[in-house]
């Protein structure tokens, strides 16, 4: 070596130890300046680049990194960290495919090094190919069970895969691994709220507070489960901490202000919606709560103010042309309500909600002193609005209701109103609706039909009798209303009408179990017990499963004698119900007559367990039983 060159050597020598120390006293700047100097004097030794490249990645220079980087892999290519760091900086870049390439030659040269296989299984996991990436980090954890960034690296391939109950499993042990990680505890909190486990969510959020006291986003994250545990002022308080933490944060003012208002604090709310707009004003999101908020209070003008920032924002959003439209009609600016309406309706033609608004407001407007085709023209479109709000979803009552406004002697539309009010137990307006419908048609039977069963329903029997003597004389073959009308003479105490009522029913239809079984509770409270018992036996052939037919047939039975037949009933009857304490009951007392006195009791005590009021009703029988033994 010529003295030139040994002279040019020792200098950068000097500069390389100056640069390590700057960088290790964290200098960086300085440091990156004394490699850099050495690569000036010396540009064909490896380290020189590979040092200047890591001080400039930790400078967050990333272009001079990764040219720093590239040509200590020139120089040196048999060194698998310089391809690991290039493959870093490529990372950081986004340039996942030249990243991945440079992962590989690391792995190859040294295929024994758990980091190595780490990173490529994370690059490859970003890059979205999932099935190599797991293969990859799972041969780090081989060499390296330990280490617990593969475990976390694993977690997230894994969860885009769905497969999340193993990745929450690596993020479990990756915790065992690295317990004061605060980061991994909010993954841990963030995979189990998803799984809706909300508790043990709230938990690790928690801890991971407790570990990170100033992350903003744990606070947040905390607060959506407490939310949705339904934990309102947990949530507020911990939003409110998030707010302290970082007041730059419209995702968390936003999310504030919608717990306030489910708190009904709405001046704190829209306070809070304010705020999210002021720092994020261009998410129709939050217009669109704050106009809630504010229709809410019935400040309809700024509602609508807010409704319109919204749509301007976000033209597509039903919810808010919808909004706006209803808070427009409670200032009877019909016109500009209706062609809200009309918009969302574009937007969302199966929305039956918005056909009942849009007829809704059509109807007021006709209301409006104007040109008499004018409000006919309204009325009609109304019409068409609520037959198409009804078509869309047949069980609304407010959509019939407010048809009927418009059309009262429509028919078809009280039996459906009428059924719909009757399911909904408001049975005095099922009732009133069914009369309006036979005021207008008075032989449909069908509504004879469901007026006695409405009137029965209120325990006006001679109105229930009534109806179903109508419906008969109008059907005289229908089994069913015969069966019905059966069933409101009983409730009378009318048993021989009764009686001829189930008769008859089951003279039309043979194989209707149920008129069967209600014949033979009447014979049997009359006494005729051959009858009865030829009665259930037919209910029990056309439904064997019934337990009260198997019952009451034991019942008859015993009554007539017939006690081993009885005993078989109950039996058949606790098989189909072993919870059915009166079979238990009446079986004992049967037992008890054969003085089989054992089994007796412990048919008592098997009722008794099922309905401790059998203790102190029986309980003379009971010991009866046991002192007989």
């Amino acid at each position: 070596m010529n003295n030139s060159l040994q002279v040019h050597e020792e200098t950068a020598s000097n500069y390389f130890q100056r640069g390590n120390l700057l960088k290790q006293s964290g200098k960086l700047e300085e440091a990156a300046a004394a490699y850099q100097r050495c690569t000036e004097l010396n540009p064909d030794f490896s380290w020189y680049h590979q040092n200047l490249g890591e001080v400039l990645a930790k400078l967050g220079q990333r272009d001079g990194a990764e040219k720093s980087y590239r040509r200590a892999c020139e120089l040196n290519p048999n060194s698998a960290w310089y391809w690991h760091n290039l493959g870093e900086v490529l990372e950081q870049k986004g340039n996942l495919n030249e990243a991945v390439a440079a992962y590989r030659k690391s792995v190859a040269i040294y295929p024994d090094f758990y980091e190595f296989h780490n990173s490529l299984g994370k690059a490859l996991c970003l890059q979205g190919q999932l099935d190599e990436s797991i293969s990859c980090l799972r041969k780090a954890i081989e060499l390296d069970s330990e280490s617990a960034l593969p475990y976390q690296n694993l977690w997230e391939a894994l969860a885009r895969l769905g497969r999340v109950d193993e990745g929450i499993d690596c993020l479990r042990r990756a915790i065992e691994l690295n317990p004061g990680e605060g980061d991994l505890y909010l993954k841990l909190a963030e995979a189990l709220q998803g799984k809706n486990e909300l508790a043990e969510a709230v938990g690790y959020y928690r801890k991971a507070i407790e570990l990170k006291p100033d992350v903003h986003w744990s606070y947040y994250k905390m607060g959506t489960a407490l939310v949705a545990q339904g934990k309102w002022e947990e949530a507020i308080a911990a939003y409110t901490k998030a707010t302290e933490l970082e007041p730059g944060s419209a995702i968390v003012h936003h999310y504030l202000g919608h717990t306030l208002s489910l708190m009904q604090r709405w001046e704190e709310a829209i306070a809070c919606y304010r705020k999210a707009i002021a720092l994020a004003p261009n998410v129709a999101t939050v217009y669109f709560h704050l106009g809630d908020a504010l229709a809410t209070q019935q400040r309809w003008h700024e509602a609508v103010a807010e409704y319109r920032k919204s749509v301007e924002i976000e033209p597509n959003s039903l919810e808010s042309q919808d909004h706006l439209g209803f808070a427009l009609a409670q200032l009877q600016r019909w016109d500009e309500a209706i062609d809200s309406y009309r918009k969302a309706i574009e937007l969302a033609p199966d929305s039956d909600v918005v056909y009942y608004h849009l007829g809704d407001a059509l109807q007021q407007r006709s209301c409006i002193p104007s040109l008499t085709q004018e409000v006919q023209s309204d009325l009609d479109e109304a019409i068409k609005c609520y037959r198409k709000a009804i078509e869309l979803n047949p069980r609304n009552v407010e959509t019939y209701q407010k048809m009927l406004e418009i059309k009262a002697d429509e028919y078809e539309l009280y039996k459906p109103l009428g059924n719909i009010l009757l399911e909904q137990n408001r049975v005095d307006e099922a009732i009133a609706c069914y009369q309006k419908a036979l005021a207008i048609k008075s032989d449909d039977i069908e509504i004879h039909q469901k007026l006695g069963e409405a009137f029965l329903i209120n325990n006006a029997l001679e109105d229930a009798i009534a109806s179903y003597r109508q419906a008969v004389e109008l059907n005289p073959e229908d089994a069913q209303i015969h069966h019905k009308l059966g069933e409101a003479l009983q409730k009378q105490g009318n048993l021989d009408q009764a009686i001829v009522a189930y008769q008859r029913a089951i003279y039309i239809e043979p194989n209707y179990f149920g008129s069967h079984h209600n014949l033979g509770d009447l014979l049997q409270q009359k006494s005729f017990f051959e009858e009865a018992i030829t009665a259930y036996n037919q209910a029990i052939e056309l439904n064997p499963n019934f337990v009260w037919s198997h019952h009451n047939l034991g019942d008859a039975l015993a009554a007539k004698g017939n006690l081993e037949e009885a005993i078989s009933s109950y039996r058949q009857a606790i098989e189909l119900d072993s919870n059915f304490a009166w079979s238990h009951h009446n079986l004992a007392r049967v037992l008890a007559k054969q003085a089989r006195n054992r089994e007796a009791v412990a048919s008592y005590l098997k009722a008794i367990e099922l309905d401790p009021s059998f203790f102190s009703q029986y309980y003379q029988k009971l010991e009866k039983a046991l002192l007989g033994d």
